[in-house]
């Protein structure tokens, strides 16, 4: 490891501790916290995915919603992708401080893919929260045909 450089003269390596037995454990539970979180939102979707359509007129509505979705994230993210190469491009060169275990050269392309890995999986995340969004709105629209308490199981 090289040194760092804290004041004039004083020189010290950069050595950072081993994780204790809570962090480890602290980190696994979040882990499966998440996978729990993942599977959770699972069922919710299938159970909201298996209720009624409703009528062949609704399902017709709730098709040409769905087209006008999909038609409005890929406008949106044709443009949030210029956005997102021009900041790529702009990132890269910026300066990294005086790197203490990488290259500069390492640190700014790691720098740039977290940025691209961050903005695609926002962009995932956007895609499917639109698309059961507006596949669940026929759903709910159906069930308050029936009842506002069914409707409302279904919506919240």
């Amino acid at each position: 490891m090289r040194d760092m450089m804290l004041a004039q003269g004083e020189a010290t390596s950069l050595r950072l501790p081993a994780l204790t037995t809570f962090e480890n454990a602290a980190l696994w539970a979040i882990l499966g916290i998440a996978f729990v979180a993942l599977a959770y939102a699972y069922m919710l979707v299938r159970g909201v995915l298996a209720k009624d359509e409703g009528t062949e007129t609704m399902r017709g509505i709730s098709v040409a919603i769905r087209e006008g979705a999909n038609a409005y994230l890929t406008r949106q993210f044709k443009t949030l992708g210029a956005f997102v190469v021009i900041l790529t491009v702009v990132l890269f060169p910026l300066d990294v401080g005086d790197p203490i275990n990488y290259s500069g050269s390492t640190i700014r392309i790691a720098r740039s893919l977290a940025f691209l890995l961050g903005a695609g999986f926002s962009a995932a995340v956007g895609y499917v929260g639109m698309g059961l969004a507006v596949r669940a709105n026929v759903r709910v629209a159906s069930a308050a045909r029936r009842g506002l308490r069914e409707s409302m199981a279904i919506a919240f």
